[in-house]
């Protein structure tokens, strides 16, 4: 089973984060997020009910020093749980900082009525150990559509 629904994705960084503060000792130095999107195939999910991401995703870390711890440990390894090739990239996006991905994406439609499907803020930031109480917040407009 490979990385290929949300809730995947949500587990890696969950877990890199939580590993990273384990040795931090200053809270501003502490790896969170507090936005992700994995990109996902409508119509896969639609027309066979398989969940199948597109490949990429947009994850904001809180810090510059939290994403490159993530950049680190990821950037060009295999993907945990994998069982083919797929690697990871890491690559910084054009688009930076949260408020800049909420404005992309707020007035974005998506025709998906899965909400793991869309774009989720996070209010606090998730740092791997406080992920219990914290629900995401989907970013963007539904709108039923013919795909899914």
């Amino acid at each position: 089973m490979g990385i290929v629904r949300f809730k995947d994705l949500i587990s890696i960084l969950d877990e890199h984060c939580f590993q990273q503060n384990q040795s931090s000792q200053r809270a501003s130095s502490l790896s969170m997020y507090d936005f992700v999107y994995l990109p996902m195939d409508y119509k896969k999910f639609a027309y066979e009910n398989k969940q199948s991401n597109l490949g990429y995703a947009f994850v904001n870390f809180t810090t510059a020093r939290a994403a490159f711890l993530f950049f680190k440990r990821f950037n060009e390894r295999k993907w945990p749980g994998h069982e083919n090739w797929k690697f990871c990239e890491v690559a910084k996006a054009q688009i930076q900082g949260k408020e800049a991905l909420m404005m992309k994406f707020k007035e974005k439609v998506f025709r998906c009525v899965h909400p793991s499907f869309r774009p989720v803020e996070y209010r606090p930031a998730r740092d791997g150990a406080n992920h219990e109480g914290i629900k995401g917040i989907s970013v963007g407009k539904f709108e039923r559509g013919g795909d899914a």
